[in-house]
């Protein structure tokens, strides 16, 4: 039946209306998946992450609001040798990436050697990375008392 009405040119075009409504889900589709704003941000903070980068982090079903954050901290503390590779894969290991900065920032501000890869390791540990990094700062300031 449906081969005959296309032979005899009986078949018609999609309307107008089911254009649109196409053209609003592709557009839509595409707005999910690239995450214009906060590849906008990074790059309004001087940061290297293309939109490839951030959607196949949405595709991964990863917040790119909070790694866009995270990376912007590293850049604001200076560590400008962490790639967004190495926060995803600590990430996708099951670290959590804040507290791993958060105790890179307190480490710095106590003129504390501590790199993003040992407090990874540490936080991977399942131990809490800020509280260690305290931690072996005040039994540095308490020797350095002494």
């Amino acid at each position: 039946m449906f081969l005959s009405a296309v032979q005899n040119g009986a078949a018609s075009s999609p309307s107008p209306a089911t254009k649109v409504l196409l053209v609003v889900a592709v557009v839509a589709t595409l707005l999910y998946f690239i995450p214009y704003r906060d590849w906008r941000r990074a790059k309004r903070h001087g940061l290297s992450m293309g939109l490839g980068e951030l959607a196949n982090m949405r595709l991964r079903r990863m917040k790119t609001r909070s790694m866009v954050d995270v990376m912007i901290a590293a850049k604001e503390l200076g560590l400008d040798d962490i790639e967004p590779i190495d926060i995803l894969a600590h990430k996708r290991q099951g670290g959590h990436v804040i507290r791993v900065m958060n105790a890179l920032r307190i480490a710095q501000e106590a003129n504390y050697d501590l790199t993003f890869d040992r407090a990874c390791e540490i936080d991977l540990q399942n131990r809490h990375v800020v509280a260690e990094v305290e931690d072996i700062i005040r039994a540095r300031q308490e020797n350095d008392e002494i």
